[in-house]
């Protein structure tokens, strides 16, 4: 019998829902209590618990956290799509993916309104520090995250074309079909603040929208992987250990290069990013190889890497619900990666 996935946060605190979904993780365990640490709600509720375990019982992990749409309105279409593919990531994926990451012992889907829920490790409780999206980075924790990225896209190299990954699907392709805005408003967004430091040459929404095409075309044919899907330091954690990602509500099925060249040019500096980039793509591919991967050459990977910087770019050219200067911040970092490698020509070329 399956167990109902709760859409209220009184619902996900309760004591009988616990014992129900932690038997796979602590068979034989019963929740006595379960004690709300803190709450966190953006647009989905984070709830940071504390579960007090039967004494004559086993007992498993204690820091826990619920990810889920609670007490909102269930028919939320893109939250449906978003919440669900993460929830799916972590159910399938998250506990076995060797890289820094909230393993997860319950994720699941409510069929009725498709939206996820996730229990994952409380990273926090953990000593983990969670990044802000435009903090200072730098190029070591850039090294070891690419890394990371290089263990994920190794180890799922080739494995994700059947039926068990049907629900990683590819966002490109979704938003070729969806745009997510029409030219002519995002034009205006372009002629505005997010493009004040950039040339005319990456600024044309029409040529955009077209080179995304293409590009799409092009993702589509290269060797699959699973990957992040966004990967700015504002989905980082950071430990003694080194970074590992968190929000897997973009993760999909995709060519390596779309990740790397969306995390680069976001994370570091324009100056940074044009300094040590080469270095930073003949460190991930060590890591691919590492991780069991069969590595592209250097020369194919920068290619595949300088072509790929689009997919960024358009996520945060398109984006509206995030603070201005966040956004103008990656546009102007993600941008000057498009005009230095000449990514719409090399598309347009390809």
């Amino acid at each position: 019998m399956s167990i109902p996935v709760p859409t209220t946060v009184a619902g996900a605190l309760d004591p009988v829902w616990w014992t129900a979904i932690m038997q796979d993780a602590v068979p034989g365990c019963r929740i006595d209590r379960v004690e709300l640490v803190q709450t966190i709600r953006v647009v989905a509720s984070k709830l940071r618990v504390r579960l007090v375990y039967d004494p004559a019982g086993p007992k498993g992990p204690e820091a826990l956290c619920v990810k889920a749409f609670l007490d909102c309105d269930p028919y939320m279409d893109r939250l449906s799509f978003m919440s669900s593919i993460e929830a799916r990531f972590y159910a399938q994926v998250a506990n076995h993916v060797p890289m820094r990451i909230a393993r997860s012992p319950y994720a699941a889907v409510d069929p009725e309104s498709g939206l996820g829920l996730i229990v994952m490790d409380d990273l926090t409780a953990l000593g983990a520090r969670f990044m802000s999206a435009i903090e200072p980075y730098g190029v070591d924790r850039a090294r070891e995250s690419v890394g990371q990225l290089a263990a994920l896209h190794a180890t799922y190299a080739g494995k994700v074309d059947g039926p068990d990954f049907a629900w990683a699907g590819s966002i490109l392709q979704r938003m070729v079909a969806q745009p997510p805005i029409a030219d002519a408003p995002l034009q205006d967004l372009l002629d505005g603040e997010r493009g004040e430091t950039l040339s005319r040459d990456v600024l044309d929404a029409a040529r955009i929208g077209r080179a995304l095409r293409t590009m799409t075309e092009i993702d589509a044919s290269l060797p699959q992987t699973l990957r992040h899907g966004d990967c700015h330091a504002g989905n980082v954690f950071d430990t003694a250990q080194g970074p590992g990602f968190t929000d897997w509500q973009l993760v999909q099925r995709g060519h390596w290069a779309a990740d790397v060249a969306y995390h680069l040019p976001a994370v570091l500096t324009v100056e940074e990013a044009e300094a040590n980039e080469k270095a930073l793509i003949a460190h991930y591919l060590d890591c691919y190889a590492a991780a069991g991967g069969v590595a592209p050459s250097f020369d194919e990977a920068w290619d595949d890497y300088r072509r790929s910087i689009l997919y960024g770019y358009y996520l945060w050219i398109t984006t509206i619900r995030v603070d201005p200067p966040i956004i103008a911040e990656f546009c102007k970092r993600i941008g000057h990666a498009m005009m230095r490698h000449d990514t719409l020509g090399r598309i347009e070329g390809y």
